[in-house]
């Protein structure tokens, strides 16, 4: 045979089987049966015809080993380029969706909302191009990682001759940006959505636990079909005197009972109470009236309380007493809180100087009454503005009205919802407690007020002193203190009762307390952010590495971010030496190929990315926390108060996972942040 004609056959069979190779291997990594099969097959062929032409055999069998070692060189150099470039996993995704596109079960879809259809169609795509051993999980792995193994070897298997886990997580699968914004819309702790509780309360009540799980207001109408419908796992009232609906006010004169009612006016909530011990449904009661009702036999909660199942009090002074009549581990502490969803410092616009108190003029409270005068008149002296928001103001009764040496600083009620605004339009908000004595129970207005960021002066409470210490002003103790504040104490002890509530103090802490009682754990804290480090060499990856084994317990996990400048080739150095299971590699510019799951990559909703230093526990504590309210970058300030500034990759930013891709892939564009003081 020619020689130069040979040449020729060997490059086409050559070129022939590469192409059948990547074709199949793309869906196992590995070398099929089919695959074998051809080689041998050509090889046979190629046997045949050399015999065939009088060549020695011993040449024959040389030249098919040959050739057969060849095919598998070119297929592996052919693979191991056609991954880096991405053609492979580029290629399959189009057949694979024009397969899809072309079934029987897609055209069924044709019927259906675009987005549902495309969406279900990304979700089949994805199952498609991704190895046949990850077809077991519940979502496409956008990530192939082996565990590291016992005996100290790379936890970067090689498949097939190609190190697939790194080729797989170099290029990862790509995903829409409502795919990401969907796994992360929450980054504080999870809301127990799947916990359904028909509730019994007022207005302010219901609007503070409802983000918090499913909530369902009983109507002393409709109770019974909610309850059919609903299926709900607890009942939780409180000691309520009107409902959620303020004007209609279902349930007034219905929850409490009282010696001056010739007849029980309380049979819709024992007819529910008795509908909840046949279908196992817990009760719950709290009282917030305590501990000034808990002995008013005219309005008796006590008494209602004591036929529920578990009982909370706003006064821990009264858990003794509870107990006399409902046994231990039947009585919790549940004090009031804020709502961070309702009540926060946000947009940060300028505030007015002025105090703003939200509240009512009660006469028969001789005491109140007369404090609440010393108060207004000290700030008025202190030549600050006043505020007053006349809770009652729709109630025509001289026993409710304001005297009238502050008719001209009164204003008409707002809604519960509008009050947050009200809060943050002013720089101090006042509060007055008619109990004075309880060690946990003391107005919700002082926690609303703090979550707003406004600074708090109030009369004297023991319980506010114990949990919010000197951030509180008490002005019936120190009149004059109002005059000598200056703006940054203002701005100071603001962020000092903020970040009180946010520490322990919100209504997803106090919904926790009574999950826990059932043993239920639905609603966590904020996770441990993920620390994300920026690195542009090895040595720098180790001192990242360094660093985080040292704060180790304030991170849930370290991620490397190896710089765009470092080329593809060597990216496989980071992960065989840094990958394993406290610790991710992602390559920047690997990942501005395709669009990165972030899901997949990282196992925390919020990271902390830096490039040189860990900002002190303090600082990323203090960032954690404001992360309850704003889901964008926040970042450390160089003012003594909350302002807005910028975020860019060289600046330690606590972000949404979601973000870090467009913050590390166009590190020329400032993202607007939330800026908090230095710890």
């Amino acid at each position: 045979m020619n020689l130069d004609k040979w040449k020729m056959r060997m490059a086409s069979i050559s070129g022939y089987a590469v192409k059948r190779k990547n074709h199949l291997s793309v869906f196992s990594g590995k070398a099929s049966a089919a695959q074998v099969l051809i080689w041998v097959a050509t090889a046979s062929a190629v046997s045949v015809v050399l015999i065939s032409v009088d060549i020695d055999p011993v040449i024959v069998i040389t030249i098919a080993i040959l050739f057969v070692a060849n095919v598998a060189l070119v297929a592996r150099a052919e693979r191991r380029r056609d991954l880096r470039e991405g053609r492979i996993e580029a290629t399959l995704r189009n057949v694979a969706e024009n397969s899809i596109r072309n079934s029987r079960e897609y055209r069924s879809l044709e019927k259906r909302e675009p987005s549902i259809l495309e969406g279900e169609l990304s979700k089949a795509v994805a199952v498609a191009v991704t190895p046949p051993e990850s077809h077991d999980r519940i979502s496409p792995p956008a990530l192939v990682v082996a565990k590291p193994q016992d005996s100290g070897t790379s936890a970067l298997r090689p498949v097939n001759g190609v190190d697939w886990a790194v080729e797989r997580q170099i290029l990862p699968r790509v995903v829409t940006r409502t795919d990401v914004a969907g796994a992360y819309r929450a980054s504080r702790g999870t809301k127990a959505e799947h916990v359904t509780v028909a509730i019994i309360c007022d207005e302010f009540t219901h609007n503070s636990f409802a983000p918090e799980f499913a909530t369902v207001p009983l109507s002393p109408d409709m109770w019974r079909e909610q309850m059919e419908e609903s299926r709900p796992e607890y009942l939780f009232c409180e000691s309520a005197w009107a409902g959620v609906d303020p004007v209609a006010r279902p349930w007034r004169g219905k929850i409490y009972g009282s010696v001056k009612f010739p007849y029980e006016n309380r049979r819709t909530l024992f007819e529910i109470l008795e509908y909840c011990k046949l279908q196992d449904i817990p009760t719950i009661f709290w009282n917030k009236e305590d501990p000034t009702h808990f002995s008013d036999r005219v309005n008796d909660f006590v008494d209602t309380a004591s036929r529920f199942d578990y009982v909370y009090t706003t006064a821990e002074e009264c858990i003794g007493e509870y107990q006399k009549f409902m046994g231990v581990g039947r009585v919790g502490l549940l004090p009031f809180a804020a709502q961070p969803r309702i009540f926060h410092p946000l947009p940060l616009a300028p505030r007015r100087d002025r105090v703003v108190f939200a509240g009512a003029w009660y006469r028969v409270h001789e005491e109140r009454a007369r404090v609440t005068r010393e108060m207004f008149d000290a700030i008025i002296g202190s030549g600050r503005d006043l505020a007053i928001y006349d809770r009652d103001s729709g109630i025509d009764s001289p026993e409710r009205g304001f005297p009238k040496e502050y008719q001209n600083f009164v204003h008409p009620a707002v809604s519960h919802a509008a009050t947050a605004e009200l809060y943050r339009g002013s720089t101090i908000g006042m509060n007055i407690n008619t109990v004075t004595s309880s060690e946990s129970m003391f107005a919700r207005r002082v926690f609303e007020l703090a979550a707003s960021g406004s600074m708090v002066v109030s009369n004297y409470s023991p319980g506010i002193e114990r949990y919010f210490g000197d951030s509180v002003i008490f002005l019936d103790q120190v009149p004059g203190a109002l005059g000598e504040l200056d703006e940054k104490t203002v701005a100071e002890k603001a962020l000092q009762g903020l970040e009180t509530v946010l520490e322990s103090h919100t209504y997803r802490d106090r919904a926790r307390t009574v999950l826990t009682t059932f043993g239920r754990k639905d609603l966590s804290r904020t996770q441990l952010p993920t620390l994300a480090f920026m690195v542009d060499s090895i040595q720098g990856a180790e001192t990242a590495c360094g660093m985080y084994r040292r704060r180790a317990s304030e991170f849930h996990k370290l991620l490397l971010v190896v710089d765009a400048s470092i080329p593809s080739h060597r990216v496989g150095e980071f992960y065989t030496a840094f990958n394993d299971s406290m610790c991710s590699v992602i390559s920047a510019r690997l990942a501005s190929r395709q669009t990165v799951d972030p899901a997949r990559l990282i196992e925390t909703p919020d990271l902390l990315l830096v490039r040189s230093q860990i900002p002190s526990k303090a600082m990323v504590r203090r960032m954690v926390l404001h992360r309850e309210y704003w889901l964008g970058p926040i970042v450390e300030g160089a003012s003594h108060e909350l302002a807005w500034g910028v975020s860019h990759p060289g600046k330690p930013s606590l972000i949404s996972a979601a973000d870090l891709l467009s913050l590390v892939l166009q590190p020329q564009f400032a993202v607007p942040a939330l800026e908090v003081p230095s710890a």
